[in-house]
């Protein structure tokens, strides 16, 4: 479980938060939507370990969590692999455990779990972009985080890629039960994913929680009929 309790945060001449208080549970999806510089990466970096609090804290699983853990993931729009490892390589580079036989099955694993079996051995640059997000997620994994957090991991993908990632990330959420906040401006993509959804509205400091109603599995040919998607959509988009 992450617990946020009476965070403040303020960059010089500009707060962003003022006493946050709010909990995510553990295998819980979370999105996190609102206007550009609301407040949405911030909140990312602070839970992350990056950024400090100037007051309150957050713990994780009953931690303070005052420095980035490798028990927590990140994934951003903006893969950051490095260009001259293979595939296997980024993966393998962030491992604890170093590259032990084990540890390269691990790897391998990962990467085919991830749609990448055949690939193991190419450079990002023979990748395309959903490939390449593909290897990012991989490269998270490795470290078995109990927590991802993603900022718009999927903003720069084509419509069929975005919808593949998405139902990727639910799969492999499913299979291992990490928790994720997601940051995202796609609206629709935060209610297909998500448990609740935290919206960080204009020209105020609160934080509304919405909770997604639809029951998971979802199909995403069949959520937008759901009773009650248009109002939530619609409640989503006054809130941005």
């Amino acid at each position: 479980m992450i617990k946020v309790d009476s965070l403040s945060f303020s960059y010089p001449g500009e707060a962003i938060f003022d006493g946050l208080t709010t909990s995510i549970d553990s295998g819980e999806i979370v999105s996190v939507v609102g206007p550009s510089g609301r407040g949405k990466s911030t909140l990312l970096l602070l839970l992350a370990g990056i950024l400090k609090p100037s007051a309150g804290n957050i713990e994780i699983d009953g931690v303070t969590r005052s420095v980035a853990s490798q028990e927590i993931g990140l994934v951003f729009q903006d893969v950051a692999l490095f260009l001259w490892k293979s595939v296997i390589g980024n993966v393998l580079f962030g491992r604890r455990a170093g590259a032990s036989p084990a540890t390269r099955a691990r790897a391998n694993s990962l990467i085919a779990s991830v749609g990448l079996t055949g690939h193991e051995h190419k450079l990002p640059s023979q990748l395309s972009g959903g490939m390449q997000q593909r290897v990012a997620l991989a490269r998270v994994l490795a470290n078995d985080p109990r927590v991802v957090l993603m900022d718009e991991p999927f903003g720069s993908l084509d419509t069929r890629t975005r919808w593949a990632m998405q139902d990727l990330v639910l799969s492999l959420q499913c299979e291992r039960n990490f928790t994720i906040v997601l940051v995202t401006h796609d609206i629709d993509e935060a209610i297909y994913l998500s448990h609740r959804i935290f919206a960080l509205p204009k020209d105020t400091d609160r934080l509304e929680e919405v909770v997604v109603p639809f029951p998971k599995p979802r199909i995403r040919e069949g959520i937008m009929r759901e009773p009650g998607y248009a109002t939530l959509r619609n409640r989503l988009l006054e809130l941005q």
